[in-house]
């Protein structure tokens, strides 16, 4: 038997390299996107958040970490948020939540969340949580719902008969007039 020792030599500079450019890339990313994205533990507070925090609430980014964000959730939405993301962590399934969110001036924003379970290997639970402003949307919808209903009271209390008809002359509305 021989007594002989053997050594592998690996240049690991490709290697280094890519990883290197892969964190750029990742940096480059999480550093620019308009979306929220937010790491929160299992006690509901921050321990990371993108820089886009700032840029959509007002709130500093480094004031935010290690401070829960259900603070800051509009009261009427507070307990459904926070009832959504304890059943997320407990159960281990995404949800989607949308909510009132108060902004650095005071004042509120829409937003939807979308939170994702993750398990750390050391049993640490966190939640990767993407928020979107949906304020103009919301702005939107309910616009378009008072629009509709200022014209069905219109068409309901006219008193002329007012149809609509489609090309082929079936009617699809008709006042009750």
């Amino acid at each position: 038997s021989s007594n002989a020792t053997q050594i592998i030599i690996r240049d690991m500079t490709k290697q280094k390299l890519e990883k290197k450019e892969t964190i750029n890339h990742l940096k480059l990313i999480t550093e620019n996107m308009i979306d929220i994205i937010g790491l929160v533990n299992d006690r509901g507070v921050f321990t990371y958040l993108t820089p886009s925090y700032e840029w959509v609430t007002g709130h500093s980014q480094a004031e935010a970490i290690e401070t829960t964000p259900f603070t800051l959730v509009h009261p009427d939405d507070q307990s459904y948020v926070i009832n959504e993301f304890m059943k997320m962590i407990k159960e281990q399934i995404p949800l989607t939540v949308v909510y009132r969110y108060m902004k650095r001036d005071g004042s509120y924003i829409w937003l939807e969340s979308q939170g994702t379970p993750v398990n750390e290997e050391n049993s640490i639970r966190y939640a990767v949580v993407a928020s979107r402003d949906i304020t103009k949307r919301k702005e939107a919808e309910f616009a378009l719902k008072k629009s509709e209903y200022t014209h069905r009271i219109i068409l309901e209390h006219s008193n002329d008969l007012i149809c609509l008809v489609d090309p082929e002359g079936k009617y699809l509305f008709a006042s009750v007039s």
